[in-house]
């Protein structure tokens, strides 16, 4: 009787670990994923930032030319 306790007192324990592994294992895969999406996101945003800016140069680039043109002209 006392060995079929101890068993079932150290299985118990087992699936119990074994239960602590999966919530461990998922906790690590939903952080992974978050930052994954994270890095993600960042990497869309500079995407972005450095297209703006490129956008933002050629007109700069654009309103000045105009007038480079006009300078030129009246000499």
């Amino acid at each position: 009787m006392q060995t079929k306790y101890e068993t079932e007192k150290k299985d118990l324990a087992i699936v119990k670990q074994q239960a602590e592994l999966l919530a461990n294992e998922a906790e690590k895969k939903s952080q992974q994923t978050f930052i994954f999406s994270l890095i993600g996101l960042v990497v869309v945003l500079a995407y972005f930032i450095s297209s703006l800016n490129k956008i933002k140069a050629k007109a700069r680039w654009m309103l000045k030319l105009p007038a480079k043109r006009i300078y030129v002209q009246k000499r």
